[in-house]
């Protein structure tokens, strides 16, 4: 904020952008909430699971596809932003189930339990060490705009 957006300095007139009038604290309130709801975004966006693997196993942390208005499958792909420290990540073309509820995008309500082509992404514990273990990754489907994030926490036991 410049020096002429603090309390007591000037600021448009309500009704006239050509009057100025001294500020006060009700003018930064919508701003003061809307600064609020921004910090908090990137922490509603960023999904996480959790998971327990024992040693030297593999886990299935996620099931994705994506899907247009018809019903059809969209590409779906998955970029790994954090990889795990104790473990791998294995990326599977399989059937995958339209869910109930939609990452990114629009659901209709006629595509929910169909079988679309997607992916599997397991996770698979490195044998020797055990404790908790993180990955992040992307998803974005084909001509859909925006992305999903996710953070999944793996026990390794």
């Amino acid at each position: 904020m410049g020096p002429g957006w603090a309390p007591g300095r000037a600021c448009q007139g309500r009704g006239d952008p050509l009057k100025w009038r001294h500020c006060s604290d009700k003018d930064f309130a919508m701003f003061r909430l809307l600064l609020c709801a921004l910090t908090l975004l990137p922490f509603a966006a960023m999904a996480q699971d959790r998971f327990s693997v024992p040693l030297g196993s593999e886990v299935l942390i996620g099931q994705y596809t994506g899907w247009t208005s018809k019903c059809a499958v969209r590409r779906t792909t998955v970029k790994v932003l954090d990889k795990p420290s104790l473990g791998t990540i294995k990326l599977r073309r399989a059937k995958v189930a339209v869910p109930k509820t939609a990452t990114v995008g629009d659901l209709p309500s006629d595509c929910i339990g169909k079988l679309l082509r997607g992916v599997h992404i397991y996770y698979l514990a490195d044998q020797g060490q055990t404790g908790r273990d993180e990955v992040t990754f992307r998803l974005q489907y084909q001509g859909v705009s925006g992305s999903s994030t996710r953070r999944v926490i793996v026990t390794v036991r």
